[in-house]
Formats: C-alpha cells, sequence, structure tokens
C-alpha cells in the first residue's frame, strides 16, 4: 500500500513491498547513493557512487511520491547533497565485426579511430536511449584534411547506413563538421561553427520536449524539435575518410544559457552583437519587449540578469512569460494558464 520502491544497505533492492535483488553492492560509510525516476517510461535507477546498480520497473503514476530512509538501528546518519548531479550513462563505441575493419575501438572502446579511407561509415554506440534527458559528448582528436564527420543520434539501423545524411529509415539527427545540422534524411539548418580538432561536441536528448540539442565547445549551436524524437537512438558517428574520436568518460550537461532573440525583439530595443546585452535608448510611449531564445517547459529555470544601465524614469520588468506575451503599457501581464512553454522576457518602457 506504501508503493515502497528501495536499495539498502544489505544489498537488497524492494519493489512494492516485495524484495526482487539481494544480490548488489553493500552500502558502506562514505558511499554515495542516488536515485533517478522516469516517469514516462515508469522506471527507477538507483546508483552507488554514480554508478548503475539496479534498475526497478512498473511503479504506479497517478501517485506523489517522496524521497525516504528507513533507519534499522541508531548510529546511521545521511546527507542530502544540496548539489546534485543526474548521473549519465557513458556510451562506449560498438566494434567493427566486418573484414576488414573499417575502425578500430581502443582504450575500453572509449575511443574510435577510422581505417579504411574514401569509405562512408557508421560507427554506433552500445548505449541505448529511451527515455527523460540524456547527453553525451566527444572529442574530435583527429579528421583527414578531406574528411567529413557527423556527430549525432540514430537507431540501431545505422549500422547498415553508407551516406553523410542518411535516409529516414535511420530516424537520424546530427551535426556535420562543415557547419550543417541535418535531420531525418534533409538538411535543416547551415551556418553552425565548423567543427575541427580538438573541438568537443554534445547531443542532448530530451525526450519531454521532443528535442535534440546540439553543443559545440559547451555551446548549444543547434537545435531539432519533431515529432519523430521518441523511440530508442543510439550516439553514433558517420565519417568518411581517417578519424579519430573519443567519448567524454564524464560528460555533464551544458547550462542552457539563453541569448535574446532578434526575431522575438520589439522596435527601438537594440542587441548587443553577441545577444547577451539589450538596451533601449530612445524614450517610448509605450513598453518594449525582448524573448530570450531558450523556452522552459519543465525542471527546475535559474537565470540571472545583470542590469548595466538603469534610466532614471521609467521602469524594467524581468521575468518568464508564454508566446503570447507581449509588454504592453500595463506592468502586470495576464495570468498564463499553465502546461505552456515559457519564455525569460524583460520589457522596458
Amino acid at each position: 500500500e506504501y508503493n515502497h520502491y528501495a536499495y539498502s544497505s544489505t544489498g537488497e533492492a524492494y519493489a512494492g513491498g516485495k524484495l526482487v535483488r539481494k544480490d548488489l553492492p553493500r552500502i558502506n560509510m562514505g558511499d554515495r547513493v542516488g536515485f533517478r525516476m522516469l516517469f514516462e517510461v515508469q522506471r527507477i535507477v538507483f546508483y552507488l557512487n554514480s554508478r548503475s546498480v539496479v534498475e526497478l520497473t512498473g511503479f504506479p503514476t497517478y501517485e506523489d511520491y517522496y524521497p525516504c530512509v528507513s533507519f534499522g538501528n541508531a548510529g546511521y546518519q545521511v546527507k542530502i547533497d544540496p548539489v546534485p548531479h543526474i548521473p549519465l550513462g557513458v556510451p562506449r563505441w560498438t566494434p567493427d565485426h566486418l573484414h576488414p575493419k573499417r575502425y578500430s575501438v581502443e582504450e575500453e572502446e572509449m575511443v574510435a579511430k577510422g581505417i579504411k579511407a574514401n569509405t562512408c561509415i557508421s560507427v554506433m554506440s552500445t548505449v541505448e536511449y529511451d527515455s527523460g534527458r540524456e547527453y553525451f559528448e566527444i572529442r574530435v582528436k583527429a579528421i583527414h584534411p578531406d574528411g567529413e564527420m557527423c556527430i549525432g543520434l540514430a537507431s540501431s539501423k545505422i549500422v547498415d547506413n553508407f551516406r553523410m545524411i542518411p535516409f529516414q529509415e535511420f530516424r537520424h539527427a546530427g551535426y556535420k563538421n562543415d557547419g550543417q545540422l541535418v535531420a531525418f534524411g534533409e538538411v535543416v539548418k547551415e551556418g553552425l561553427p565548423r567543427i575541427h580538432v580538438p573541438d568537443r561536441v554534445g547531443v542532448l536528448i530530451d525526450y519531454a520536449k521532443e528535442e535534440i540539442l546540439f553543443f559545440h565547445e559547451g555551446h548549444p549551436v543547434g537545435r531539432v524539435i519533431s515529432s519523430h524524437v521518441r523511440g530508442r537512438f543510439h550516439p553514433c558517428l558517420i565519417a568518411v575518410q581517417q578519424f579519430d574520436v573519443e567519448m567524454d568518460p564524464t560528460p555533464t550537461i551544458p547550462a542552457l544559457t539563453p541569448e535574446w532573440d532578434p526575431a522575438r525583439c520589439q522596435q527601438d530595443i537594440v542587441l548587443s552583437p553577441d545577444k547577451l546585452s539589450a538596451k533601449v535608448e530612445v524614450d517610448t510611449q509605450s513598453a518594449r519587449t525582448v524573448w530570450a531564445t531558450t523556452t522552459y517547459s519543465s525542471g527546475v529555470l535559474f537565470i540571472e540578469i545583470e542590469v548595466e544601465l538603469h534610466g532614471r524614469a521609467g521602469y524594467i520588468v524581468y521575468g518568464v512569460g508564454n508566446r503570447n506575451f507581449a509588454g504592453d503599457s500595463v506592468k502586470q501581464p495576464r495570468a498564463a494558464l499553465p502546461f505552456e512553454e515559457y519564455y525569460v522576457v524583460g520589457f522596458s518602457s
């Protein structure tokens, strides 16, 4: 009746009041125990020192759940980590089973090196994503001067691909070294930063938002939003000519720093070249609003805005608003409905 799911210090796992495992690592003093609930797929994952130790599935989603600790005796003390980091599965490259080999994997399958030239090959990771938010990062250590490379996500069928822009059936989305963003069989954006040695390329998939984000040196550079972002995906690499890439063994999801959006900027607002500063240089009869590029519809939002100038008259309002919000002469905007996407906004007189 308590819908209790737990991992005990004696190495046992419980699901809904039943003992389901008793062969897990024991918990000792100094260990860090974490758990992650994925409501979309009804899965709970327990971690010991950032490593996954057991998955429990099928918990009811109609209830509210609270973190809890049960003490079996005196002499125990636990502390909640004030700054927890969600453990991420580290992908490893799948070895090439063809002969002669087209690529090799080294250093505990963290490094992949292309061997065969003038052939388009697809290298898939062993890790499979199907829910939540997942992130991986690749360091480009070497690439042939005439080579092509694309880092992204795809279905397990990608091992049969032979094109730099795979057909839609492979459910592929990726970031090419020439600055193109490709998704589901076509080029969706050009002009992204080119990938050079030794750049870092990150890929974040967010199933709740049906979104894939691409990062270059820790900065978001491209986004794919599509109803096709569902089901199972594997990190993958597509390349022509020799290459050398390495998976980051300790990836951390970069912070999504918003920029002010030139396409959603009202008249008389001037943006700086880096799109981080916004200002109004002339007096206006009504408020002027600028929206940020990043949208929020889940999780926790935190953002800080520095006041670089403050006029003698008028006002500035900072906050969030939905896509229909527009600043007017009234400081208090209309209430927004729940379950919407919100934009960081600022408006001023």
